[in-house]
């Protein structure tokens, strides 16, 4: 199974003013492991994943996951969809301040699905002791863990990442990467993380390049390094 992404462009048009976002990309992202997608701001990192979710539609071109074509589902189908194989992490994570970290991790758990038990959860999150509090009491950090948690507590297929640490230091996103690299292996998820920062692609299965909506350069990475180990430049 796999991401296939066929001639795909997207435009938006603002005040009569055509932006081509993405130009006819062409890529095939097998299932399993680690791709970062690097890019400058405004590259087409975000456009690449939002399109990949069906939260935007491709201008022209067809994007196939495990062989559905989602360009061509209907609103609902694509919310189901989502529901069901997609977990999404963002810079600017998203929490209800009204309730404790139990409750904001539980929120999304499905009864139907294969979902993770709580106490395993936290415990790769490392927030078992967290699990009585508030977001206001926990740290940056923490909250973006709490989010994680959220979003793969249902086992989805795929996580996507849009740039997760780009508001954290050095040391926050040494944390949260760590995170997010032991979950994706511990149950075998396909993490499609953005980011501006060349120094995070160490961490990747797989590096992908995007300028001006374009693919630059795509390789496999044949020396991985833990979050630890990233050496900043």
């Amino acid at each position: 199974m796999s991401i296939k992404i066929k001639d795909v462009s997207k435009v938006f048009v603002t005040a009569g003013i055509a932006l081509n976002a993405l130009d006819h990309i062409n890529l095939e992202i097998n299932n399993g492991g680690i791709i970062a997608i690097i890019g400058p701001a405004r590259s087409g990192k975000s456009t690449l994943l939002s399109l990949l979710s069906g939260l935007e539609k491709v201008s022209e071109g067809h994007i196939e996951i495990d062989d559905q074509e989602i360009t061509n589902m209907s609103e609902q189908d694509l919310i189901n969809f989502r529901d069901k194989e997609i977990g999404f992490l963002y810079k600017h994570y998203k929490l209800l301040e009204s309730t404790n970290i139990k409750n904001n991790i539980l929120m999304k758990r499905k009864i139907d699905s294969k979902y993770i038990d709580l106490d395993e959860i936290l415990g790769h999150v490392v927030l078992s002791h967290a699990v009585d509090k508030y977001p206001f009491q926990l740290a940056n950090g923490e909250q973006q863990k709490v989010v994680i948690a959220r979003e793969v507590i249902n086992r989805p297929k795929y996580l996507f990442c849009d740039d997760p640490t780009g508001s954290f230091n050095k040391n926050v996103t040494i944390q949260v990467l760590d995170v997010l690299v032991k979950i994706t292996r511990a149950y075998q998820m396909t993490c499609i993380i953005t980011t501006q920062n060349e120094d995070l692609g160490v961490i990747a299965d797989r590096i992908i390049h995007i300028n001006d909506g374009q693919i630059i350069k795509d390789e496999n990475n044949n020396d991985i390094k833990k979050p630890s180990e990233i050496n900043w430049g």
